[in-house]
């Protein structure tokens, strides 16, 4: 759709080459992802890219994507994250 060409500044053929590629899997958990509410997303995995450079990434589920995001994409602090569950199994 031009949303995504829009948004993304990618074609909708690129876009299902995406999904392909990651066999419609989530790039992170691998899971399949899911529909949020009827209006607000209309498919199962996010396009994920650098709100810096708007460089598009991977396909996410929309709750890897949003861990992203709430991490402000700060590898450090992705990294703080995952020792400290580890540390506290």
């Amino acid at each position: 759709t031009a949303y995504y060409e829009r948004v993304y500044g990618i074609t909708e053929t690129e876009y299902r080459k995406l999904l392909d590629e990651q066999n419609h899997q989530c790039f992170i958990c691998g899971s399949e992802g899911f529909l949020i509410g009827k209006n607000n997303h209309s498919e199962k995995l996010a396009v994920d890219h650098c709100h810096k450079t708007g460089k598009v990434r991977k396909m996410l589920c929309h709750n890897c994507n949003r861990a992203l995001g709430l991490m402000k994409d700060d590898p450090e602090i992705l990294r703080k994250a995952a020792d400290y569950v580890e540390a506290h199994k």
